[in-house]
């Protein structure tokens, strides 16, 4: 009942609202597609031109920044294969662990499962032999 009262007064809001907010929402869109582009181009050029008059204060400095990336680089590419083989190794023994502790949960569930079906089984048992030993068979003849 409430549900329905707020799902109405929800679905009313939602029809009368929209289009105005469909109609702004196109509004902008359309004012951002148009403007956007044409200010990403002009920061992209400010930015060039900032970096090379930056790059013109110092040559010798950033050329030997940029060898020391290329050296950095060299020694990640180096490296990588030894990091990415222990990343391997780690991973394989996480999935293990994993699937260890999957086949655990089943057993224990499975186990869980017997012990229930057993414990029934024998309360049946029990059941049977009390009302066996109550009511004879004589008795109900």
């Amino acid at each position: 009942m409430y549900l329905g009262i707020v799902r109405d007064h929800l679905k009313h809001a939602w029809d009368k609202c929209w289009p105005v907010v469909h109609k702004y929402l196109i509004i902008v869109w359309d004012f951002l597609s148009e403007h956007v582009p044409i200010l990403l181009a002009k920061a992209q050029e400010l930015l060039t031109n900032l970096a090379y008059k930056i790059y013109e204060l110092a040559p010798d400095f950033f050329s030997a920044v940029a060898s020391w990336f290329a050296r950095l680089g060299e020694k990640i590419v180096e490296k990588l294969p030894d990091v990415l083989a222990v990343i391997q190794e780690y991973v394989i023994i996480a999935v293990n662990l994993a699937v260890n502790l999957i086949h655990s949960v089943v057993e224990w569930l499975q186990n869980m499962a017997a012990r229930y079906v057993a414990q029934r089984l024998c309360i049946l048992k029990d059941l049977t032999h009390y009302l066996y030993r109550t009511v004879s068979p004589l008795k109900l003849l």
